[in-house]
């Protein structure tokens, strides 16, 4: 008989009138009430009893199915149903690669961090760790520990893009794996990424695959993308992995917490703008490469588990300290200026001056001064900058192999991030419209709730698509409570902006 467990001591939490379920590593899903009370009545039941005995209207036995499996695929209920997992092994391949990590004050990261890399099955991998100035006596660990590993040591800390550029300056193989220090590889991760590259010779970078180190059934980014409203974030943030993405072969860009460069590209392309001092300094090559007409290739089979600036998920409003905000705002003006062309630059430009206005303004009302001086620090260190970067812009757009419209065509695709502060999202809304569409289709692998029966389209409740929309806010209101609602529309309305 299958049934549902509960794991052991795995308790809800209500924060800020909203449901959580913890997970591994202080990690915590946020869930809605329809899902905690299924959650709540499958501890001790099969898949059959939970359908036939489910009080929740909203509920049909496809969609319930689609719950219990996504509930279950999260790590928040266990099954003892026979699963059988198979990975495919990476081909074989050969070539020199080079692993460059850049640690700053990162020790305690480098500690699961370069075993991952050393318990790679892809072998003849040099290992380049460049110390940026710490003062946690990184180097000392790291000639002490790993003697065979390459250490440079920077006598200050300077932006992580002149540190990579330092790393990958001091490698002579065909292909440089970036790497953060608090990311954990697969042992197959390596040789993934290099299967793909030797399999594109016009590929200029591969993104691996991250999952969050302290929800790691959720997606951290494969790849990420920039548009002309709020931040560049990373693909599928806060998506279940279900094997929706495993076939997933370009994306917009590679986050360089885990991206394997060629070596030949980087040559062509340039090193990477030391002129950010954090952030965007990955998206701005990658998006350069693509404008030079390369590609950049996702490894959705290539996994690694990344701490996200070493927090897990919090219960707090999730918002920039002064210097990270600075750096960004900086960032994707930067950006910007840079790879646009004349049309695409006035726009994202406008739309940003507006945001930034926005929110200085929202940081006067509140008192809050910190925010405020970050926002003009970052607007004065652009306008100062401004006549290098349009320098830097000419040569940029000699080169053009393609229209910005083309530029951001694959971001069409993009799927909106699954969020809620910080923290995975699963909710019935969620299931219903994200994940049991894919379920249906078969473009997630096999999930045992669905190996006896093949899944099948739930009814529809009206064929009028205002009623449908009008019934779904309705039902995330009482689940998800108002702000759960207006935080909906608000990522819907910024996710359809960010695809320009």
């Amino acid at each position: 008989m299958n049934i549902y467990r509960r794991p052991p001591g795995v308790q809800p939490i209500e924060l800020k009138k909203r449901q959580f379920l913890p997970v591994q590593n202080a990690g915590k899903i946020a869930i809605d009430m329809f899902l905690l009370k299924l959650w709540l009545q499958a501890d001790g039941h099969n898949i059959d009893e939970i359908i036939n005995n489910c009080q929740i209207g909203v509920f049909h036995p496809e969609g319930t199915k689609a719950a219990l499996a996504c509930i279950a695929e999260a790590g928040l209920l266990e099954r003892n149903f026979p699963v059988q997992e198979i990975k495919a092994l990476p081909p074989a391949s050969n070539g020199q690669i080079s692993v460059v990590t850049v640690s700053y004050n990162s020790r305690k990261w480098l500690e699961t961090c370069l075993p991952s890399i050393l318990a790679q099955t892809r072998s003849n991998l040099d290992v380049i760790v460049v110390d940026n100035g710490s003062s946690d006596h990184t180097a000392e660990w790291v000639t002490e520990k790993y003697p065979n590993v390459k250490l440079i040591q920077l006598d200050q800390p300077h932006s992580l893009a002149h540190a990579l550029n330092v790393g990958v300056k001091a490698v002579e193989g065909e292909y440089v794996l970036l790497l953060n220090p608090d990311v954990e590889l697969e042992p197959t991760a390596v040789a993934h990424m290099a299967a793909i590259a030797q399999d594109n010779p016009n590929c200029a970078a591969v993104a691996a695959k991250l999952m969050l180190q302290w929800a790691p059934a959720f997606i951290n980014g494969l790849g990420n993308y920039v548009g002309p409203v709020s931040w560049g974030t990373d693909v599928a943030l806060g998506h279940l992995d279900l094997g929706q993405f495993d076939d997933w072969r370009e994306v917009p860009s590679a986050c360089f917490a885990t991206a394997l460069i060629s070596s030949a590209a980087y040559d062509d392309v340039g090193p990477f703008d030391e002129k950010f001092p954090m952030y965007y300094e990955d998206s701005e090559w990658c998006y350069r490469a693509r404008l030079y007409g390369y590609s950049i290739l996702a490894a959705p089979e290539a996994v690694g588990y990344h701490a996200f600036g070493g927090r897990p998920s919090s219960d707090k409003e999730v918002s920039l300290p002064p210097r990270k905000l600075r750096q960004v705002v900086y960032g994707r003006l930067r950006f910007s200026t840079k790879i646009l062309g004349p049309w695409y630059m006035v726009r994202f430009l406008c739309l940003y001056i507006l945001e930034d206005i926005t929110n200085m303004i929202l940081a006067i009302l509140r008192g809050q001064w910190g925010k405020l001086k970050a926002y003009t620090q970052a607007w004065s260190d652009y306008l100062n900058d401004l006549p290098e970067m349009l320098e830097d812009h000419k040569v940029i757009q000699t080169r053009r192999q393609c229209t910005d419209k083309e530029l951001f065509s694959l971001q069409k695709d993009i799927p909106m991030p699954l969020t809620w502060h910080g923290s995975p999202e699963l909710t019935w809304d969620i299931v219903r419209h994200q994940y049991l569409p894919l379920i249906i289709s078969g473009q997630t692998r096999p999930l045992p709730e669905f190996e006896s029966t093949p899944a099948e389209k739930p009814p529809i409740q009206s064929s009028r698509k205002l009623g449908q929309h009008v019934r779904r806010a309705a039902n995330i209101w009482r689940a998800e409570g108002f702000s759960g609602l207006v935080h909906r529309i608000g990522r819907t309305i910024q996710w359809h902006l960010m695809r320009p």
